[in-house]
């Protein structure tokens, strides 16, 4: 029997040797341990090979440089246990649970943890590509600088699901329930979302590059300094409620703003002009409406929204443009004309069509001023009808 502070040897094949509180150094196990537990026990530079451990439930246990080779794990519980630089090569772990664990440097490719559940733990710098997670369900878990690109993460639940600065390219999460996970900063071109349920999801900062999110549902996802070019984000099940992004519902406008420009970009990439006019309108709202905003700079956003909606809108110009030609004949009229003449006077200047030669000369610096602001806005009436056709505003 191995004494409780370690030793070498050769082959363990007797469960008898796996004691509470020993610790197992470089040393290699075979063993049939189905439905056995095991406490306390600290492994370090240990491979288990060809084991039976289904059901086998593994409690307060450091593994530490081990690996789990070619090794039935399907149904075992580790809980409250810390890995370290450990890994599972050639195993089956269906099923299997992680409760109040901790790895660190973990790895495994191509491994079966279908229908696992994975409970308050955190696993950071692993690497799990091509590893199957389909159907399994993470309660109040973190994974942090991990490697997922080709993982099967499709039909999970999450709840409190964080995965933060990792790799999940071509990652699939098809019909995943991720409502309110925080997927940070991630690298995911090319991820498969579909029929995803990704309501209040937070990917901030993630690349999503060509990712497909046909029939998700994502309303209130936040987008705030992703990339989602050449995605299929226009194809998600409840689009439109993209319209007002959550960090507007928060009263966040500067930041509403950032979001709506990464959708405007977007749309105007998809050649949907009703959309890109839309966010192109809000982003501009949101900048206006935010505390954070420069005084000259909101000044210049209200003459630009009065006078056009900030370009998507250049019919608000021809009413600008009414009104101008109103109030300049209003005061045409105070200062002696007849309203009709006055009237007259104030479309001729307005529009520079002439024919003033006979007004009294004491009319005429107010007219040279209307020619002068008419000049302008029918310039810039031009500019923006020339700038809505192209979508260049």
């Amino acid at each position: 029997m191995l004494n409780p502070n370690g030793n070498s040897g050769n082959l363990i094949n007797d469960i008898a040797e796996l004691q509470a509180g020993s610790t197992i150094k470089d040393r290699t196990i075979t063993i049939d341990a189905r439905g056995r537990k095991f406490r306390n026990i600290n492994f370090v530079r240990v491979t288990f090979k060809n084991c039976k451990l289904e059901g086998v439930i593994f409690e307060d246990c450091i593994f530490e440089d081990t690996t789990f080779d070619d090794t039935d794990l399907a149904g075992a519980k580790f809980i409250k246990c810390n890995f370290a630089n450990s890994s599972f090569r050639d195993s089956d772990a269906s099923s299997l649970e992680f409760d109040n664990c901790i790895l660190d440097n973990f790895g495994g490719s191509d491994i079966d943890f279908s229908g696992a559940k994975i409970v308050d733990s955190k696993i950071n710098n692993a690497a799990f590509d091509g590893a199957d997670f389909s159907e399994a369900k993470f309660v109040n878990v973190e994974f942090d600088n991990c490697e997922f690109s080709d993982a099967d993460f499709s039909r999970i639940k999450a709840d409190n699901l964080s995965i933060n600065n990792s790799t999940l390219n071509r990652i699939d999460f098809s019909e995943s329930i991720l409502v309110g996970a925080k997927i940070l900063y991630c690298t995911i071109e090319r991820g498969n979302f579909t029929k995803a349920d990704l309501r209040k999801a937070i990917l901030d900062g993630s690349n999503l590059f060509g990712a497909y999110f046909k029939d998700a549902l994502v309303e209130d996802i936040s987008l705030y300094k992703a990339n989602i070019t050449a995605s299929e984000l226009k194809l998600a099940a409840d689009v439109d409620k993209l319209k007002i992004v959550i960090q507007e519902k928060r009263g966040e406008y500067l930041r509403a703003s950032k979001v709506y420009t990464i959708l405007r970009d977007y749309f105007d990439r998809e050649n949907d002009t009703a959309m890109r006019n839309y966010f192109h309108y809000r982003q501009y709202l949101m900048e206006l409406k935010s505390k954070e905003t420069p005084i000259i700079r909101k000044l210049k956003l209200w003459v630009n929204y009065i006078s056009s909606g900030f370009g998507v809108k250049p019919l608000r110009l021809i009413f600008v443009m009414l009104i101008m030609v109103i109030l300049f004949g209003f005061a045409y009229s105070l200062m002696g004309l007849e309203i009709y003449s006055a009237l007259d006077a104030s479309v001729r200047s307005f529009f520079g069509l002439g024919g003033l030669s006979t007004v009294d000369p004491h009319i005429m610096p107010l007219i040279t001023l209307e020619s002068i602001v008419g000049s302008i806005i029918i310039s810039l009436l031009v500019a923006l009808i020339a700038k809505f056709n192209s979508m260049e505003i």
